[in-house]
């Protein structure tokens, strides 16, 4: 970008989450670069807040979703539902999660053998609960491992399915669109579920930026954090929303537009102020 700023080119940060950045010369050099953005767009409070800290002022700076909201499903989905051999007759689940580095405990391998078996233990028993067909949504490299890891161990395993290789995000925009819940770690299947009007569970694993959007959506009661991550906690949340599912379906629809409108702020502006 930088580089960019001394060809004279327009420079934009688009829908963006930024921060926190501690090291202080980092600090200095995003501030110096980011005072000469034409166009900063970021994706939720907290990185205006510290952009504002670093000396951006917060008129240069507008508050916007994901452009990826505004994304449509393929039209394929059905089709790729059949060919993994999942029942859409009952109700699906979708699970997108990614396997956890766990930097601050002192046995990783342990710490990530936790979670696998917490996932397995949530898979078997709200699969028996809901009489429910858990959907794998593996959308990055260590998801994909972590799924041929829980499927090899729940009781109930005809009613765990893995969605394999998906060739276009329309696909999964899709398959999360045909979900009738979402427990997820990652920040593209929960706004791709809740741009449908899927409510979603989700754990806070990967930053600000996805309970952020979760906040947003009006999905705070959804949110577990990794302090009180546990299989107890999950099941209880997922019982919570499956209760509550209708009511939570329609506050959705009522924000879904008012997100659409946000998600295509930035690229009204840059088609507008930049491209022109």
């Amino acid at each position: 970008m930088q580089l960019a700023q001394r060809f004279r080119k327009k420079t934009v940060f688009m829908a963006q989450s930024i921060g926190p950045i501690n090291n202080p010369i980092n600090i200095w050099l995003s501030s110096k670069i980011l005072k000469k953005v034409n166009l900063i767009t970021i994706r939720k409070e907290l990185s205006r807040e510290f952009l504002s800290n670093i000396g951006i002022p917060k008129e240069n700076v507008s508050l916007t979703v994901c452009p990826a909201f505004l994304l449509p499903p393929s039209l394929n989905t059905n089709n790729i539902y059949s060919k993994w051999n999942i029942n859409t007759n009952t109700p699906l689940i979708g699970l997108a999660i990614r396997e956890w580095v766990y930097p601050n405990e002192s046995d990783p391998s342990k710490a990530n053998n936790d979670f696998i078996n917490m996932i397995t233990a949530i898979v078997d028993k709200i699969s028996a609960d809901l009489d429910a067909t858990i959907t794998i949504i593996p959308t990055i490299p260590s998801g994909i491992n972590l799924s041929e890891k829980v499927i090899s161990r729940p009781t109930n395993q005809s009613r765990v399915k893995v969605i394999g290789s998906l060739n276009t995000l329309h696909e999964v925009v899709g398959i999360c669109g045909q979900l009738n819940l979402l427990i997820t770690t990652n920040f593209h299947p929960l706004v791709f579920a809740t741009s449908q009007g899927v409510p979603s569970i989700t754990l806070a694993l990967t930053g600000h930026k996805t309970t952020g959007f979760a906040k947003s959506a009006g999905l705070s009661e959804f949110i577990i954090d990794e302090q009180h991550m546990n299989a107890k906690s999950i099941i209880h949340t997922t019982h919570l929303l499956w209760k509550n599912i209708n009511q939570t379906r329609s506050k959705l629809q009522e924000e879904i537009p008012k997100l659409k409108t946000l998600a295509s702020y930035s690229i009204n502006r840059l088609t507008q102020e930049i491209l022109t």
